[in-house]
């Protein structure tokens, strides 16, 4: 099973481009293969300016013992009758 994940690193209003590429770089090198990491630019003047980078990754058997106990629903809990 693989999960989405999400990776910020924050510009704030002036940033070097070395130090953007070094961090793109350094994480480019941690990510799993196979991974589909894609990049979205965002924020504004007032609050700074960040990348978010999103990618896929397995999950570890932890999570997918997680995943497996809460993903499904409980017995004991009743359904709702009708969707509004």
């Amino acid at each position: 099973m693989r999960r989405r994940d999400k990776e910020v690193i924050e510009i704030g209003e002036c940033a070097s481009l070395a130090f953007v590429i070094d961090r793109l770089q350094a994480l480019n090198a941690s990510l799993p293969p196979n991974s589909e990491p894609e990049v979205i630019i965002g924020g504004n003047d007032y609050f700074g300016w960040r990348l978010t980078i999103s990618f896929s990754r397995e999950l570890s058997p932890e999570e997918m013992a997680f995943e497996a106990r809460y993903s499904q629903p409980h017995a004991e809990w009743p359904l709702p009758s009708r969707v509004l």
